[in-house]
C-alpha cells in the first residue's frame, strides 16, 4: 500500500488542527510543522507524498520551502499545495522554481481541498499526481 502520508505546514494553529483532524479521520497519516524549517526537516526524513504549506511562516517562508525542495533530488517531486492569502500571487518563474501544484487562497474550503489530497492519494505523486491547476495571476 501507498504511503498516505501529508504534511501540513502553518504557524496558525487552528488550520494545522483543523486539517490534520479531517484527514486523519480520512485515514491519511498527518504530520505538522509549525514553521518552514520544521517543514524542510520533516519533509527530508519522511518523504510525504504531498505538502500543503502556507506561504506566510516563520523562520523559513513557504515559496522558500518549496524552492530548497526543488534543489534536493530525494524532494523535488514532491508536489505542493500552498495556501496564501488573497493579496499574495506568484509569478510563473516562482512556479517554475518550485513543485507548486496548486494554488489555494484563505480563506479556503476545507471540503475542497481534501478533495484535491484525495487526488493525489490515488494517484500518486510528481507527474502521477491529479491535473496540474497552477495559478500565477
Amino acid at each position: 500500500m501507498p504511503d498516505k502520508t501529508v504534511l501540513i505546514a502553518d504557524d496558525e494553529p487552528y488550520i494545522t488542527y483543523m486539517l490534520a483532524s479531517r484527514l486523519t479521520e480520512r485515514g491519511l497519516k498527518v504530520l505538522t510543522a509549525c514553521d518552514g524549517v520544521q517543514a524542510l526537516e520533516l519533509a527530508r526524513t519522511s518523504a510525504p507524498r504531498v505538502i500543503v504549506s502556507d506561504f506566510q511562516m516563520p523562520r523559513m517562508s513557504g515559496l522558500e520551502l518549496a524552492r530548497t525542495l526543488r534543489g534536493s533530488p530525494e524532494t523535488a517531486e514532491i508536489p505542493i499545495i500552498m495556501l496564501t492569502a488573497r493579496g499574495h500571487r506568484l509569478t510563473p518563474t516562482e512556479l517554475r522554481e518550485t513543485n507548486i501544484q496548486h494554488l489555494m487562497f484563505k480563506p479556503f474550503s476545507a471540503r475542497e481541498l481534501t478533495a484535491l489530497l484525495d487526488e493525489y492519494m490515488e494517484a500518486g505523486n510528481g507527474a502521477d499526481g491529479p491535473r496540474t491547476r497552477r495559478e500565477a495571476a
